[in-house]
């Protein structure tokens, strides 16, 4: 009874994980180009993966943006290195060297043709980490603006913004920090605060007019 048991529950995860995949429009490339380097998908970062299915342009068609990881393993080691290493392991048994993996966040927007498949519009990088993307409305009567967060090392965070402007996304934004970003997503247009751990709290205003974000002045 207990195999049966195994074997109905381990149907059921399968069937449901399959259906999760096709849920999903569009998945991670196996493999990116990126520096002159071919990097690898890395499954590791799967749960902290981003998915998301909004219309950014002025078509009736929702496009899809996805946010994974990407990485690569770093082969050559200088001696000195392998020196430490050796003096490392020399006295543990079957100790197992891991290898060294450089990792990159990736954000990709994806557009629906008239023939139904969804074709790769828009790339770009993060930093070593993967970050977070929000949809936001600068004007009712425009296209949405893509606010990405991407943390880099322990301390960096640095806010991306784009927005569809004549046929393509544009950068409309970017920002960089050792502080925090604060911003309120549900307010149209919102306003940007970032702080500088050295001059206090810079504040970011959109200007409906030009359609461009203006700094105001910084607050100790």
């Amino acid at each position: 009874m207990r195999k049966i048991t195994a074997v109905l529950l381990m149907i059921f995860l399968s069937e449901t994980l399959a259906f999760a995949l096709e849920d999903k429009k569009v998945q991670p490339p196996k493999k990116i180009e990126y520096d002159g380097i071919t990097l690898n998908y890395n499954p590791s970062w799967k749960d902290k993966e981003i998915y998301i299915e909004e219309n950014l342009d002025r078509d009736p068609e929702n496009e899809i943006i996805i946010g994974f990881v990407a990485g690569h393993k770093e082969e050559k080691e200088t001696k000195e290195l392998e020196d430490s290493k050796e003096l490392f392991f020399k006295n543990l048994k079957d100790a197992e060297e891991l290898p060294v993996i450089q990792n990159y966040a990736f954000y990709q927007i994806y557009d629906k043709k008239p023939n139904r498949y969804y074709e790769k519009i828009k790339t770009i990088s993060g930093m070593d980490r993967l970050g977070s993307i929000e949809i936001i409305r600068l004007d009712p009567n425009e296209s949405p603006a893509i606010f990405i967060l991407s943390p880099g090392g322990e301390r960096y965070l640095d806010l991306s913004i784009y927005q569809w402007r004549n046929g393509g996304y544009v950068l409309i934004f970017n920002k960089g920090t050792s502080g925090k970003i604060e911003y309120d997503s549900k307010q149209t247009p919102p306003v940007i605060n970032i702080e500088n751990k050295k001059e206090g709290w810079e504040t970011f205003s959109w200007n409906t007019q030009k359609k461009v974000w203006q700094a105001q002045n910084i607050k100790l």
